[in-house]
């Protein structure tokens, strides 16, 4: 059951923090709200790692869901978006091994490349995703992340289990190949 409509529309104004609240009792409203807000961000952040992927949407889907069951164990309200970012990195990172089995991943990123304006600057990244492309999970995933997201190498570590040695010598790998 929803709230009353006028409740509804105030719903876009308030912080994380006071939505997650109140989520947390039940407001439909509320959840909807943090969707809209923070949809793009983990659809994008799931498209620079993915790549134009049939399961994208689902995967975004999927994060939110995980993030709903799982409400109760974020500590840190403010940390909200990050805690969405390292769900969907999790859920990017399972569809990927499910890929390599059935063999699917080859060229899938050829025809994603994003829309740029710019001519001159149109080749560069065209030439950037078919590099990204030809590189392995292990190092794509903390390349883009740095990279592309601008995460910390912290942060990347995090959101890739791995120590920050390892992301460090990853990031550094897929830069000499790239």
């Amino acid at each position: 059951m929803g709230l009353p409509l006028h409740m509804v529309a105030t719903t876009a104004s308030l912080d994380d923090a006071t939505l997650i609240a109140r989520v947390r009792e039940g407001d439909d409203a509320a959840f909807s709200q943090l969707y809209k807000r923070h949809a793009r961000h983990v659809a994008g952040v799931v498209y620079r790692l993915l790549g134009d992927d049939a399961h994208l949407e689902d995967i975004v889907q999927e994060t939110f869901v995980i993030g709903l069951r799982r409400l109760d164990n974020l500590r840190e309200p403010a940390a909200l978006r990050r805690w969405l970012t390292t769900i969907a990195v999790r859920r990017v990172k399972r569809h990927l091994a499910g890929r390599y089995k059935s063999r699917e991943l080859q060229g899938e990123l050829r025809n994603t490349m994003p829309r740029v304006s710019d001519p001159s600057q149109r080749d560069e990244v065209h030439a950037l995703y078919r590099a990204l492309e030809k590189l392995p999970d292990k190092l794509r995933l903390p390349w883009a992340l740095h990279h592309i997201e601008g995460e910390t190498l912290p942060v990347v570590a995090e959101l890739c289990e791995t120590s920050l040695t390892s992301v460090k010598r990853h990031i550094a790998a897929a830069s000499q190949r790239l």
